[in-house]
Parts: C-alpha cells; sequence; structure tokens
C-alpha cells in the first residue's frame, strides 16, 4: 500500500515493455487536475455505499448499501443516484453474512448476484429487480447438489443478463443468458467462461481445445447465433468489452492491451505489477494495480493517476467513471476516511 499523493510530477514516463529503439512507447503518466483541469470533479461520503457498477447512461451507480459506521454490516444491494447521491436500498439482505457479490443494470432493470459462503460464494443466487414496478424475481441459483462455482459475475444490455457458471460435478463451464424479466433462459456456449455482452455480441474466454494451445475470446451474435474468433486477445486475466474493441490483461498481470475496432491489432497502453479489473468505454481504459486505480484517456493519450489505494480500481460504464479516493495523504491507515469521486465521461476535455 502506498502512502504518497496521487503523481504529482505529471509526465513522467512508465517504463516501457521493450527498449524505445525497438518497441513501443508507454504512454506518459499525468496528474488528473493536470490532465483534465476544468472537468467537474463530485465526490460522495464512502461510509455508507460500496460501489460495483454504473449504468451505461451514467445516471446511476450500482452497488450495496452498508451501515456507515463500525463494522459496516451490510444492508443490501442498492442503487445510487450520482446527480445527488441518494442511495435507495433494493431490499435488505435476508441472511446478515450475504453481499452482492456483482451487479449490473440499465433504465428498466437491475441484476444481481448474492452469496454469503466466501471467497466463491458457492450458494450464489441471481436476481433481477423492475425498476418500473419494483419486483424481484430469482433467475437462476448454484445447484443444491453441486454447490460450488467459481466467482459468477453478471454483464447485462439490452435487458438479457449474461453469465458462466459450473453447475455439475464434470467442472465445465457454461455461458447462459437470460431475459430480465426471468424469460428465455438458454445456454449460449460450454467450455467458455466471463461474458461481457454489448448488445447483440456476447464476447466471452474459450477454453483451448488442444493441449497448450493459448485460450482466446470469441464473440456470439444473441440474435442470429453466429460465432466468430477474435484474433490477438490470449491467456487475458482479465477482459472487458465496450461494443467495438476489448481491452486485457496479459496471463503474467504485467501487461494491459487494447485491441479497437476487433480486426485492429493490439496496442500496448501500460505495464506494471498486479494489473487487474479492467474496464473500456470508447474514451478511456480503466484498472486497479500495485500503485492505486488508473484510467488510460484514448483521446488524449495519456495514464490519469487516480487514487493510490493498492487493490482498488475504477469502476466505469459508457458515460462515467467513478473511484476511491484518500483526500488525506497524510492519513495513518489510508483506507479509513476515502471519499468516492466521479466524473462524466462527456464532460472530459
Amino acid at each position: 500500500m502506498l502512502s504518497c499523493s496521487p503523481a504529482s510530477s505529471g509526465g513522467q514516463p512508465l517504463p516501457s515493455a521493450s527498449p524505445a529503439s525497438t518497441g513501443p512507447t508507454i504512454p506518459v503518466l499525468m496528474d488528473l487536475a493536470a490532465a483534465w483541469p476544468h472537468v467537474p470533479l463530485r465526490t460522495w461520503d464512502s461510509s455508507g455505499w460500496v460501489e460495483i457498477a454504473i449504468t451505461q447512461d451514467g445516471k446511476a451507480a450500482l452497488g450495496e448499501a452498508i451501515v456507515p459506521t463500525e463494522p459496516h454490516a451490510r444492508i443490501g444491494p442498492a442503487i445510487m443516484d450520482r446527480a445527488t447521491g441518494k442511495v435507495t436500498v433494493i431490499r435488505p439482505f435476508s441472511n446478515p453474512r450475504s453481499q452482492v457479490v456483482s451487479i449490473a443494470g440499465d433504465n428498466n432493470w437491475v441484476a444481481w448476484v448474492e452469496g454469503s459462503l466466501e471467497p466463491s460464494f458457492a450458494d450464489w443466487v441471481l436476481y433481477s429487480y423492475d425498476r418500473q414496478t419494483g419486483q424481484i424475481r430469482t433467475l437462476a441459483a448454484a445447484p443444491k447438489t453441486y454447490p460450488f462455482t467459481p466467482f459468477l459475475a453478471v454483464s447485462m444490455s439490452d435487458d438479457v443478463i449474461v453469465w458462466s457458471a459450473v453447475e455439475a460435478p464434470d467442472g465445465i463451464f457454461h455461458v447462459y443468458a437470460v431475459n430480465a424479466d426471468g424469460g428465455d433462459l438458454r445456454i449460449l456456449a460450454a467450455n467458455a467462461k466471463g461474458p461481457q455482452i454489448s448488445w447483440p455480441w456476447v464476447v466471452y474466454d474459450e477454453k483451448p481445445t488442444t493441449a497448450g494451445a493459448p485460450a482466446t475470446l470469441a464473440r456470439q451474435n444473441i440474435e442470429t447465433g453466429e460465432v466468430r474468433s477474435i484474433e490477438g486477445p490470449a491467456d487475458a486475466s482479465y477482459f472487458a468489452y465496450d461494443g467495438e474493441g476489448v481491452a486485457w490483461i496479459s496471463a503474467d498481470s504485467q501487461s494491459l492491451f487494447v485491441q479497437s475496432p476487433l480486426e485492429s491489432s493490439p496496442s500496448l497502453i501500460a505495464s506494471g505489477k498486479h494489473l487487474q479489473f479492467v474496464s473500456v468505454n470508447q474514451r478511456l481504459v480503466g484498472w486497479g494495480q500495485d500503485k492505486g486505480a488508473r484510467a488510460y484517456d484514448r483521446k488524449l493519450k495519456v495514464i490519469i493517476q487516480l487514487s493510490d489505494l493498492h487493490g482498488f480500481y475504477p469502476v466505469m460504464s459508457a458515460q462515467a467513471l467513478d473511484w476511491l479516493y484518500q483526500p488525506n495523504p497524510n492519513a495513518p491507515n489510508p483506507y479509513d476516511g476515502t471519499v468516492w469521486r466521479e466524473v462524466n465521461v462527456g464532460d472530459l476535455p
């Protein structure tokens, strides 16, 4: 964990992945104020709120409400209005050990996964919430006869939810899809995991078909069933899809690439230690690493230092970027007194 303030010596280059004369040059690292000097920046108290996702229009943040005082007991899945900071609890947890494992949503629906058995949350249940009627539906759950599956994450677009899970003793991943109202539950792919949807395409990580071959990404048209391989990414530890391109982190968690459009060649945009949890939209790429939360501005072609908090990463959607920040550089515990910061993509220079 770092105790220094966000990089104040903006313009200092990160180490390149290879010699400058023969390989790519990593974009320069800049302080947020230097890169985005006139961008409106909102701040919210983080003591009662854990943010996990943002709706694509940037109007609502999605996550979990918690009691604002120690020991911060979990209350339930919640929605925060990003314009006012008001948090609305969808419903309280029935099990005090439960937590929101993953959440996604749009103007009409919110879908989330609850679980209580850490670290893999083998007792997961997937729910949806109709934002107009307030109705909550149970969409899927871990099978009781074989209650083990790795960490489960959801993605949503055009009121369709996708996820992957191991639901049988054979240990095989399947990619599933279901309408937010509970209709048309189906299997999209076998031996694949980590789906992300941007209608009508679902991108997922395919298991190698031959021993020693790398894992690759593929995309499937959810309307026609057409499947296409994505050339470039291989053995990605994390990846993100925005409808036009992908960003991914290498298997050793030391390199971050962007490939947009999908038919183009990949570009190395960052290197370092413990890169994780990448996100992408048409303007930004976000991730976390040992030196904190960062974002690459695809227009300005610079890396923005958002926070020095190790183990945290920015939350992003098509129109918004939020992150956890420590306003006191001399705090004895950098994780006490943190706040949420937010910007809207439309306000960027």
